[in-house]
């Protein structure tokens, strides 16, 4: 078994060319997000036609919605003290969505793969990726000049 980390990443200078500021909360993020779109970007490259990686959006927010506040969540579920349905997945879909009715994505989510994503986010189409650990070396190696930025998971 191996574990990786789920997170953002972004380029250094990406957001300079936005004339934006690293987002410290999730209202922060979604305001991003416009400022974005109002440069004819977007902050978010999503890539839902590479199955494994559509659920990893929701996986780095739950690491704060759910987790942060219950790290016994999965034991209370399989005890039956925790429903998904009472729990705060819920909130970590209501921002997925919110950030999805805000913009902060790429129109073709359905139709842009992992290796078109990272591309994005390599040329600065996008200014963001979330993805697991693994994906640095691919954004490195498609521009070597390339420097990222995790971002922290309560303001994915």
């Amino acid at each position: 078994m191996t574990f990786s980390g789920i997170g953002a990443a972004y380029a250094t200078g990406a957001l300079e060319v936005i004339d934006g500021t690293p987002p410290k909360t999730g209202t922060d993020l979604l305001t991003l997000c416009d400022t974005a779109r109002g440069h004819g970007k977007v902050l978010f490259a999503v890539c839902n036609a590479t199955r494994r990686v559509r659920q990893l959006i929701t996986y780095a927010l739950v690491a704060t919605t759910v987790y942060a506040r219950r790290p016994n969540f999965d034991q209370d579920m399989e005890l039956g003290k925790e429903t998904f349905a009472r729990s705060e997945w819920r909130t970590a879909l209501q921002k997925y969505m919110e950030m999805d009715e805000r913009g902060c994505f790429n129109a073709d989510t359905l139709d842009m793969t992992y290796e078109n994503a990272l591309d994005q986010v390599a040329t600065g189409r996008a200014k963001r990726v979330v993805q697991v650990a693994s994906a640095l070396s691919a954004l490195r190696a498609a521009n070597p000049d390339l420097l990222i930025h995790r971002v922290p998971a309560s303001v994915t």
